[in-house]
């Protein structure tokens, strides 16, 4: 699960940098991002609470504090990028495609693990 939500954070992280967007939960956070002052992680965090309840109720409480744990470490890991990880300059569309690329990936370690990092796994 940390290896997932590790590239998920590169992944938005990047998204961010760039000016990208993408689907989800993480999708309405970059939006805010953009219009607040706010940073990405807490942001994400803020945006994901709603859900918990919906998590535990359509998937139990390990699937719940499993997700809880996913986008805690999702929020902290875009944050530490952002300190440790300093961007040049990237082409938004390659910055958006390799962003949403890295998502994709992060997403089915995550999955694999029991977890998810936002809502858009509670539907199935």
């Amino acid at each position: 699960m940390i290896v997932g939500t590790f590239i998920a954070g590169l992944g938005l992280y990047i998204l961010e940098h760039t000016g990208g967007v993408t689907g989800g939960t993480a999708g309405v956070a970059l939006l805010l991002t953009y219009a607040t002052p706010l940073t990405l992680g807490p942001i994400f965090v803020l945006v994901n609470i709603p859900f918990y309840l919906l998590a535990w109720w359509r998937k139990g409480w390990k699937f719940t504090l499993k997700t809880v744990a996913s986008v805690g470490a999702l929020a902290i890991f875009t944050e530490v990028n952002a300190w440790l990880i300093p961007l040049g300059d990237i082409d938004p569309i390659y910055g958006t495609v390799g962003g949403n690329f890295l998502l994709g990936v992060a997403l089915i370690v995550i999955f694999r693990h029991g977890s998810s990092s936002a809502a858009s796994t509670l539907w199935r």
